[in-house]
């Protein structure tokens, strides 16, 4: 059976605010068995909502060092020892609010490094999601130094609103790889019409096409920002894309990252 990974990177909104956790606390009212990458200030300022997922999904590690005091944040600049103060920190933060022992990691912005799996493997995690893929590689799990890599199969550095309609030049090194539910790298062999339907802001044949595109890989990985939640037409398009998904568990379960 093919699976399905769906995986949220949880913050704070911008400005602080947690009107996004309330937007994904909904969300998993009605779907379950995600995948929630959180970091440790937002744990903080909301222990009681982010308790309530424990159960029925799985709790991972997610770092951006400005949340924890440092100047910059870009997780890769960063020497080994500061790299490890911010996992010791983060996790010792987890283990004073939650019973989950955390397992999995994503750094911010998706500023891998070299270090990341020794200290992983130092702190006993075993599921990395720290690398985005490009087109034809590393688009399945794979093992590294005792750490299995996850690599996810749609991702956007911006949010949809900002990238569909507009004359917006994408960041160097993304034009391949978009977020739910707009595109993947494997669609571009529908060429004209996939492009048609992203230009014209039409859901439906988009989620068809997507997951006509999507149905040969056994594995799939999906992630959006919690905060994403607070845009209605991204909101509307992460919830049919789910909704697809969920009706189809006949031939794709729904699983989390470590499953």
């Amino acid at each position: 059976m093919k699976k399905a990974v769906i995986t949220v990177d949880v913050e704070l909104d911008r400005g602080g605010g947690i009107e996004g956790l309330k937007k994904l606390d909904e969300l998993l009212e009605k779907y379950t068995g995600f995948t929630l990458l959180i970091t440790p200030e937002t744990l903080k300022k909301a222990p009681d909502i982010v308790k309530s997922w424990e159960d029925e999904n799985e709790i991972g590690l997610h770092i951006h060092p400005a949340e924890l005091g440092f100047d910059e944040d870009l997780f890769d600049i960063y020497s080994y020892e500061e790299q490890r103060k911010m996992f010791e920190e983060s996790l010792n933060i987890f283990s004073k609010f939650l019973d989950s022992k955390i397992t999995s990691f994503r750094p911010g912005r998706w500023r891998f490094h070299e270090n990341i799996y020794p200290i992983m493997k130092e702190f006993r995690m075993t599921h990395s999601s720290s690398k985005y893929p490009r087109p034809g590689s590393d688009n399945e799990p794979h093992g590294v130094e005792d750490i299995i890599e996850h690599s996810p199969t749609i991702w956007t550095p911006e949010p949809l609103s900002d990238v569909v309609g507009k004359e917006k030049k994408q960041k160097k090194g993304f034009e391949d790889i978009l977020e739910i539910p707009v595109s993947i790298h494997s669609v571009r062999k529908f060429g004209v019409v996939f492009n048609a339907a992203l230009c014209n802001n039409v859901d439906y044949p988009l989620i068809y096409i997507a997951s006509k595109s999507l149905s040969h890989l056994e594995y799939q990985m999906f992630t959006f920002h919690s905060f994403n939640l607070l845009d209605k037409k991204v909101e509307d398009r992460i919830k049919n894309f789910i909704g697809y998904l969920n009706r189809g568990r006949e031939i794709t379960e729904l699983s989390k990252i470590t499953v």
